[in-house]
């Protein structure tokens, strides 16, 4: 599969229909496009994307990279020597599927597509006013880097809908350009998905046009609203989730530090690294839990009786023994709540040894209904905080890691249970525990996962399981994933899952690759 090259001189919207099938049918207008009937197209239109490939072309001026997630397969593995384009690959893509055209822009490339399952495509084309100069010639300083990107000209974007369809758009803009190159270098704001703004140190979103009225960029609003992209790409962009997980993880003031107005951030005052402020969600999120359970616990024990009366007794209910079944199954579940010391969920009912009557098993089916409604907060979370117990557990030695309501993170001594403080930590284990935590609670069901060089401060019997380990946690958030890579114990035996960037040399990773193959 090859990238579609597209024309980078288009200087309007248009839409060409190539067929009409069904009920869905577009609407051609004069520079413009008109989105069929919303009831038309809202099944397909609201469901989260699965890429199928991804094709990035003139990587670096000379690398054409290409992958495919095999049939069934969730993931794919990425590998080659150093200066061949790893990272910017990762970068080109979640910048297209993010929209960021600024960012898409400046980078190293020609020609991307990307192929999604249910048979739409993202393609992205960079028109260059000027070639990039040399990397040696390059200033180091900022007010360089704004030259840089002044010579990278205009993206031409299509997207083509499964239907055969498609629509073409032209991004351009130095001012948006080289503003959201400030944003990103110099402040603490990031992108994030639908062409918001998010301020790292205390979470605000913005659009670009207030937050160029803040910094007192002129000409960017102008531009902006010449330059917005049609509804049809917003609405595409909307369903697109990505999640890029780059090397440097471990302490948020080395981001915020870029930036003079953050460095009095409450954040920043108290030095909080990441895995600190992971295990403050991590009770965050243990308390929300816990809220949704008093409120439903609350509003189904008022409703109680009046059920219990109203209830037809040819209801179907469980019998005894599906009955006792379930009961035991609560209980079990309530065992592994307790291992995170939640507090205030309410106690058991423990059932006769007697056979129950006809009233009490259906009085019984309606309150272990009632029972699984209250634990349902829970059911999700637990099991992703069992699964990151588990995979650090089995990493770290002589400590022990948990989760509990009032500490969120803890790690302790195995010996005699005396605490570590998170900070202290070698690398390698915040590195994992950070990675593996990002990974099952803040990655939305449905993106796009890249994660560059995991390799990073993991001893090499670590690497061995990483994959694994990360398949684990994308079928339980629902996610596919890239993996970025140069070493051959994070490939281990998956090397049918693994592609091979750059020069096609066998000795890249010797004897080692040749015999997994």
């Amino acid at each position: 599969m090859r990238a579609e090259t597209l024309s980078a001189q288009q200087h309007s919207t248009r839409t060409t229909t190539h067929c009409q099938s069904g009920p869905t049918q577009y609407l051609l207008l004069s520079g413009g496009f008109a989105a069929p009937r919303k009831e038309d197209r809202e099944m397909t239109e609201t469901a989260s994307l699965r890429l199928r490939s991804a094709s990035v072309l003139g990587v670096l001026g000379e690398y054409d990279h290409e992958i495919e997630f095999q049939d069934g397969s969730n993931f794919v593995i990425v590998y080659g020597p150093n200066g061949i384009g790893k990272t910017k690959l990762l970068e080109i893509i979640d910048a297209l599927l993010r929209m960021n055209f600024a960012m898409l822009s400046g980078k190293p490339f020609s020609t991307a597509r990307l192929e999604f399952e249910d048979g739409s495509a993202l393609s992205a084309a960079v028109s260059r006013i000027h070639g990039p100069a040399p990397a040696e010639e390059r200033d180091s300083d900022f007010e360089g880097s704004l030259k840089s990107m002044r010579e990278h000209g205009q993206v031409t974007i299509r997207l083509e809908r499964p239907d055969g369809s498609h629509i073409d758009w032209t991004w351009r803009g130095e001012d948006q350009n080289n503003f959201e190159l400030y944003l990103q270098r110099e402040t603490t704001w990031i992108p994030i998905n639908g062409g918001a703004w998010q301020d790292q140190t205390d979470g605000e979103i913005a659009d670009l046009d207030e937050l160029s009225m803040r910094f007192g960029w002129r000409d960017v609003r102008t531009n902006r609203k010449q330059n917005r992209p049609p509804a049809d790409f917003v609405a595409f962009a909307d369903r697109l989730t990505t999640h890029l997980i780059e090397t440097q993880r471990l302490k948020i003031e080395e981001y915020m530090d870029r930036s003079p107005r953050s460095r009095n951030s409450p954040r920043n005052r108290r030095g909080q690294t990441t895995i600190v402020d992971y295990a403050s969600k991590m009770r965050e999120l243990l308390s929300k839990a816990l809220a949704e359970n008093s409120r439903v616990t609350q509003q189904l024990d008022r409703t109680f009786p009046s059920r219990v009366l109203s209830r037809d007794d040819a209801s179907e209910v469980l019998d005894e023994v599906g009955i006792r079944e379930k009961y035991e199954s609560q209980n079990r579940f309530r065992s592994r709540l307790a291992d995170i010391a939640l507090i205030g969920l309410e106690p058991e009912l423990a059932l006769p040894e007697r056979t129950l009557t006809i009233w009490e098993v259906s009085m019984l089916d309606l309150y272990l209904a009632d029972a699984d409604n209250k634990l349902q907060s829970f059911e999700n979370l637990l099991e992703k905080i069992e699964a990151l117990e588990e995979i650090i557990n089995a990493r770290l030695l002589r400590k022990h890691f948990a989760v509990n309501a009032h500490d969120g993170l803890v790690v302790t001594h195995t010996s005699d249970g005396r605490p570590i403080s998170l900070d202290s930590l070698s690398s390698g284990e915040q590195h994992e525990i950070i990675l593996m935590f990002d990974l099952l609670f803040n990655v939305e069901a449905g993106s796009l996962v890249m994660i560059d060089e995991p390799e990073i401060s993991l001893h090499v019997s670590w690497q061995v399981d990483f994959i694994a380990d990360v398949e684990r946690i994308a079928s339980l958030a629902d996610f596919q994933f890239i993996v970025a890579t140069h070493s051959p114990q994070i490939i281990n035996t998956w090397w049918s899952r693994a592609k091979q960037l750059g020069p096609h040399n066998e000795e890249f990773f010797g004897p080692v690759a040749r015999d997994a193959l």
